[in-house]
């Protein structure tokens, strides 16, 4: 996501995508945004195609990462693209998405869901109406007493609870690749058919914290977690914290641990 609060313009739903096709995605008038990116839940294409890509409003083209499809497997993936300033407009926005058939004899992938997400100026009146503009929220975390992991509550002015609708959990560790993007060591996580998948947790106002139970995880380093907060008032508008950094996940004194490269 971009920045510490951001600003989600839906797609509308595009199923199949063979060739040139439309979608819309409306941002606020006057959101004088500082950064945005698109967000995608895509499978494929087809293996053996290839350029999946997208135009935003015939201006700049914007190429999808390549994560096996090209080398023949039917993959999921989630993409996250920084889309410049410029190629944007206040209202609706128009996506044009396509892919070339490559070496398989039917090239086509399913764009099943898709967001533009601005972060707008601090002063934003999207963010000073409703008291975010100098709001700061950020991640406590706690060792577990007795067991491997955390406690992970968000920090937040008191009279924002209320008004909070959950909060989603993310972490920065080596793992597993459950996002499919080809690397193990980033910011776990993503979305299915919009709702969050493979976070370390949600939690549901009033409580705002989760258990991380870290025994799964091998032994390292610098390990972080941040939050995204979203508000019951503003559907719409994601706050963002910053990232809580420093964790570690300690050395077993079992001699079993190992850990096994993938193939």
């Amino acid at each position: 996501m971009v920045k510490l609060t951001s600003i989600v313009a839906l797609l509308s739903c595009v199923t199949d995508v063979r060739a040139d096709v439309d979608t819309l995605a409306c941002l606020p008038t006057g959101l004088s945004a500082t950064a945005a990116e698109f967000y995608g839940e895509v499978w494929g294409g087809h293996g053996g195609s290839e350029n999946k890509r997208v135009t935003v409003n015939g201006r700049s083209t914007y190429f999808l990462p390549r994560v096996g499809t090209e080398e023949g497997h039917c993959t999921y993936f989630y993409p996250s693209i920084p889309v410049t300033l410029t190629d944007l407009v206040n209202g609706f926005n128009a996506f044009q998405f396509a892919i070339d058939k490559g070496t398989t004899f039917w090239g086509h992938m399913l764009r099943e869901a898709g967001a533009i997400r601005a972060a707008p100026a601090d002063q934003h009146p999207d963010l000073a109406k409703p008291g975010l503009a100098s709001c700061a929220m950020g991640v406590t975390a706690t060792p577990l007493a007795g067991r491997e992991g955390y406690r992970l509550e968000l920090e937040c002015p008191t009279e924002l609870t209320p008004r909070i609708a959950g909060v989603d959990f993310r972490s920065w560790y080596h793992g597993y690749d459950e996002n499919g993007n080809l690397r193990r060591l980033d910011w776990h996580g993503f979305t299915k058919a919009k709702e969050p998948v493979a976070m370390l947790g949600t939690a549901a106002s009033p409580s705002r914290a989760v258990e991380w139970d870290t025994a799964m995880l091998p032994a390292q380093k610098e390990v972080a977690v941040r939050a995204a907060v979203r508000f019951k008032d503003l559907p719409g508008l994601v706050y963002l914290t910053s990232a809580r950094r420093g964790l570690e996940i300690a050395p077993r004194t079992s001699p079993g641990e190992r850990t096994v490269p993938p193939r």
